[in-house]
């Protein structure tokens, strides 16, 4: 059966996430992000065993985003992104990733052409904040004395326009809604991967402290 490779890259934490179980669909929300040998990976609160590793990640679309893996560190299961597959069109096709043939999935080594955003770890030069605009404190967050830093993914498109926000961690009174208001009127200059402007997501983070 045909499939869709989602952006693994436009991944957030609470997102909901299912797996394909043995012709069983296993429901999960994403939980954080984490390195793996090198590799960036997404924490999972399905449970990953040796019977389902390999198996599909998807979104509520419908798309691959990873591919379950166990976790070398015990606890929540991961799954590896699919910016890390090479040139996936079906599921268990033979001939495709190093489960071929047995409906399971495995991680390849990305190639240009499989991933349309790219991630400041596998850009050759970084995207630069050239106007970050300072959010607003709004009247509630003060009367309640709310402080902290809201956490955003932005992707910052080849002209250096922000395209996307997804928040990783907010703060409430409407400071989150702040923060992705002030993100979205930034301007960068964008990331480089082989002498070119590419679309690349970026972590941003905005403090609000009262003083």
């Amino acid at each position: 059966m045909p499939v869709r490779l989602g952006d693994s890259e436009a991944v957030s934490v609470n997102d909901s996430v299912y797996m394909l179980d043995h012709g069983a669909i296993a429901a999960g929300t994403v939980t954080g992000r984490t390195t793996i040998n090198r590799d960036p990976a997404f924490l999972i609160s399905i449970a990953i065993t040796a019977s389902n590793k390999g198996a599909p990640i998807f979104n509520r679309s419908g798309e691959v985003i990873g591919i379950a893996a166990e976790n070398p560190n015990g606890g929540a299961g991961v799954a590896f992104p699919s910016s890390l597959l090479a040139k996936l069109t079906h599921l268990g096709e033979p001939g495709v990733g190093a489960g071929a043939g047995d409906g399971r999935l495995q991680p390849a080594a990305p190639t240009e052409t499989d991933t349309k955003t790219w991630s400041t770890s596998t850009v050759d030069e970084r995207p630069v904040r050239l106007r970050a605009p300072v959010p607003r404190y709004t009247e509630a967050a003060r009367a309640n004395n709310i402080q902290g830093t809201v956490i955003l993914r932005a992707l910052v498109s080849a002209d250096g326009d922000v395209q996307q926000v997804r928040v990783v961690r907010g703060l409430p009174d409407g400071l989150t809604e702040q923060a992705i208001a002030a993100t979205r009127e930034a301007k960068f200059k964008p990331a480089m991967k082989d002498g070119k402007p590419v679309p690349c997501w970026v972590a941003i983070e905005m403090n609000f402290n009262l003083r």
